[in-house]
Parts: structure tokens; C-alpha cells; sequence
């Protein structure tokens, strides 16, 4: 009986032995699980930390990229501003060009120029143009009625934006080329005289 004793409790020692030493290896591999989820999860956290350092840093470049584009979105408004003031200025001075143009043709002929209205001025060039191309001279009024409308409304009624620039200046053109084209003919006439 003794020896049945010592028997079972050897195989009890021993199956408590191989139990602990299950326990411990479950312990150690729980242990070294432990380990490796810890040293992922530091990974992690560096790799967090260096997403958030690359995601800074994309920010700051598309912050930056913005305020680059903010000057050339200024330099493109500004050569808008030139190009419109450059349409305005070119359209006011068609228009003077034009004006002097019809002043130095009726001063030379008229007296009393400086007293005379615009208006007056022009019917006077109308009436020497009569004389030679009666359907030149019907073609001109409408190239002076044309031309008075329209600087008028580039010049007082602000609707530059509303006057078909190139017409104008074609129109401008047309009534210098006619009266130098009158000039011509106005003293060749007077020579014959």
C-alpha cells in the first residue's frame, strides 16, 4: 500500500510537473505574445508619429502652394485692369485724334472755327463734301453719327464695355482717311479757282 501511495503520488507529482510545465510554456508564449504586441504597437506608434510628421508637412506645402497662387491670381487680375484701362485709352484717343482731326480741317477754312459748335463743324465738312461725292458725303454723316454716339457713351455714360471697340476705331479711321482725302480735294479745287 505504500508503495501504491508513493506510485500515485509520483504520477500525481509527475502530472503536476508536466501540468506546471504546460502552464509555464502557455505562461511564456502568452509572455512572448505580450512582448511582440508591444513592440508592434511602439512600431505603430512611431509609425503614427511619422504619419503626423508626413501629414504636417503635406499641410504646410499645400498652404503654401496656395499663397504661391495668390500673387498670380493678382497679376492676372491686374493685367485684366491694364488690358480694359489700355481699351480705354486706346477708344479716347481714336476719339481725340479724330476731334483735331475735324478741328484742323475747319480751321483752315473757317473764319470763326473756335466760336462754332462741333456739331456745326462737321455739317460744315459735310456740306464741302456735297460738292464733290453727294453719296460720300450721305456715307460720312453716318460715319460722323456713328462716331458722335459712341464716344459719347465711352466718355460720359461709362458703357465702354458696350461699344464695339474695333467699330469704333474703324469708324475713327474711316473719318481721317476721308478728310484727308477732302483736304486733297478741297485745295486742289481751290488752286483751280
Amino acid at each position: 500500500m505504500l508503495d501504491k501511495e508513493i506510485k500515485r503520488h509520483e504520477e500525481k507529482a509527475t502530472t503536476d510537473k508536466q501540468a506546471h510545465e504546460k502552464d509555464m510554456m502557455e505562461q511564456k508564449a502568452m509572455l512572448d505574445e505580450i512582448t511582440k504586441k508591444k513592440d508592434a504597437l511602439a512600431s505603430h506608434e512611431s509609425l503614427t508619429k511619422t504619419a503626423d510628421d508626413w501629414k504636417q508637412k503635406c499641410i504646410r506645402a499645400e498652404n503654401e502652394a496656395a499663397a504661391a497662387r495668390v500673387p498670380y491670381a493678382t497679376l492676372e487680375s491686374l493685367q485684366d485692369d491694364n488690358r480694359f484701362m489700355k481699351t480705354i485709352v486706346d477708344s479716347l484717343d481714336a476719339c481725340c485724334s479724330t476731334e483735331r482731326r475735324i478741328d484742323d480741317f475747319a480751321k483752315h477754312r473757317i473764319n470763326d472755327f473756335q466760336t462754332m459748335p462741333r456739331k456745326s463743324r462737321r455739317e460744315f465738312i459735310i456740306s464741302c463734301l456735297e460738292r464733290f461725292d453727294h453719296r460720300h458725303a450721305s456715307w460720312l454723316n453716318d460715319r460722323f453719327t456713328a462716331f458722335v454716339h459712341d464716344p459719347n457713351r465711352i466718355c460720359h455714360d461709362n458703357g465702354v464695355l458696350q461699344v464695339d471697340r474695333n467699330r469704333f476705331l474703324r469708324v475713327c479711321d474711316d473719318i481721317k482717311q476721308d478728310l484727308d482725302q477732302l483736304d486733297e480735294d478741297t485745295r486742289i479745287a481751290h488752286l483751280l479757282l
